[in-house]
């Protein structure tokens, strides 16, 4: 891991984040005058489940997983991060400032870091950044509630077509697009197991999705929808 400066250009990135968006301009001066950058290879732990954080982080460039590991090695993913994503928000509001997970880089990453301290005290003063964050706690929430009804009520075919269907490009018909991450992170994204997403693809393959690598063809949505 290497520590960089935060440049103009990160700012300008961060400010337009969507946990800034109605926050006050000098709150986010604020917050982002003490951040800093760093970056990482890919397969880099950020953290570790247990450990102390000291920053809420927010990704600039790459792709980073946050996931639980069982004790038989098993791991599970709870959520994937693309640039101007935040993590670690769970940290503010907990007198503890431990995590809850492990994160990792997927990719080779620029993480920026905004120093907990600080945003608890702006938490605390300005009511636009307390909205925001949450605001953010919320749509976390939210995003849970639907990954543990999709793991409770949907087959494994099933929760890649609903991905698949809220991926694709507007269209009636066939239509093409290209993964974000590899086949291996969405089984993770999903809650299934490699393996257990080929067979899905395979499945699917009959409601006419073609898998060419990261790119994906959809050529029947309405037959999708009833996979």
């Amino acid at each position: 891991m290497k520590t960089l400066r935060l440049n103009s250009r990160d700012r300008d990135t961060l400010v337009r984040c969507q946990l800034f968006q109605g926050v006050r301009p000098d709150t986010v001066n604020r917050l982002l005058d003490g951040a800093h950058v760093s970056s990482h290879e890919s397969g880099d732990i950020l953290f570790r489940e247990g450990e102390a954080i000291d920053s809420l982080m927010i990704v600039l460039n790459g792709l980073v997983r946050v996931y639980r590991s069982g004790r038989e090695g098993r791991e599970a993913d709870l959520g994937v991060f693309s640039a101007g994503d935040v993590f670690g928000e769970c940290a503010i509001l907990s007198q503890e400032r431990i995590a809850g997970a492990h994160g990792q880089a997927l990719e080779p990453s620029l993480i920026a870091h905004i120093d907990m301290h600080r945003a608890r005290q702006l938490l605390a003063e300005d009511t636009s950044f307390g909205s925001a964050v949450m605001g953010l706690l919320c749509r976390r929430l939210h995003d849970l509630q639907n990954s543990l009804a999709d793991d409770r009520l949907l087959t494994a075919h099933q929760r890649v077509a609903h991905y698949l269907l809220r991926h694709c490009p507007e269209g009636d018909g066939p239509v093409s697009f290209r993964l974000p991450f590899q086949k291996s992170v969405l089984a993770g994204k999903l809650g299934l197991a490699p393996e257990a997403l080929s067979r899905a693809f395979s499945h699917l393959r009959q409601r006419g999705v073609v898998v060419r690598g990261r790119v994906i063809e959809v050529h029947d949505k309405t037959a999708l929808r009833e996979a």
